[in-house]
């Protein structure tokens, strides 16, 4: 996850190799955070959740236009439209959303086969980023129409002139499970409000499979937790 009015850019990063996630503190002096920070993300969840945090997070999701990019690293949205949520009374806006392949945060140390973060960012500058997991199973109609807009090399964005609904591409289920964390990406800012799903949606194995035609394995590993707090979970 990377919000790039905040910082992210600068030398290429990866998911492997010299690039990879635990180079990303050596690359440039700006990321150093990447390796020496107390509150990374993503993490392992070792309870399962109770949604008790959720009386405190409200989601207000509706229709986004549809505008694809393929930056690299993931396939983002980049028209956030009006969205919005609600966290302990302050609003964030909907920045972007984008796509890892498979889950970035694990549960019981299992990944699900890709995860949606929803970055928002408040009037302040603080991040909030809803996480949503995806695991195989039926064919889900409410992605099919922005998946057959995927775009599969680096460019401007794909703007087909069609709306989707936002709100339907989420679980029915919203309790959350909520840390304080970083981003996943460069340069692994900390300080950013984690919402997670942990009810998962489906999409149908060639779903999944067309994503990740275009790219894949495009996680971090999970973190430490070093004695943060994970709220809404037992």
């Amino acid at each position: 996850m990377c919000l790039p009015a905040l910082g992210c850019g600068g030398p290429h990063f990866g998911y492997g190799g010299e690039s990879g996630p635990d180079r990303w503190g050596d690359l440039q002096p700006q990321w150093s955070t990447c390796k020496t920070g107390r509150s990374q993300s993503p993490i392992d969840i070792t309870v399962q959740a109770s949604g008790e945090a959720g009386a405190a997070v409200s989601m207000h999701y509706g229709t986004v236009p549809i505008s694809l990019q393929f930056n690299g690293h993931t396939i983002q949205q980049t028209k956030p439209g009006k969205n919005h949520i609600v966290v302990d009374g302050k609003p964030y806006a909907l920045a972007q959303f984008h796509f890892h392949s498979v889950s970035e945060h694990t549960f019981n140390k299992k990944h699900t086969a890709m995860e949606m973060h929803l970055v928002h960012k408040a009037a302040d500058g603080a991040v909030a980023v809803v996480a949503v997991f995806i695991k195989p199973g039926a064919k889900n109609t409410s992605f099919a129409k922005l998946w057959g807009y995927l775009p599969t090399a680096e460019g401007d964005p794909v703007e087909p002139g069609k709306n989707i609904n936002l709100g339907r591409m989420l679980p029915a289920a919203r309790q959350v499970v909520r840390y304080m964390g970083s981003f996943t990406t460069p340069p692994c800012t900390e300080g950013v409000t984690w919402i997670l799903l942990p009810y998962p949606v489906e999409l149908s194995q060639a779903q999944i499979d067309a994503f990740r035609a275009i790219v894949k394995d495009n996680y971090r590993p999970t973190q430490a937790l070093n004695g943060r707090e994970v709220i809404g979970a037992r």
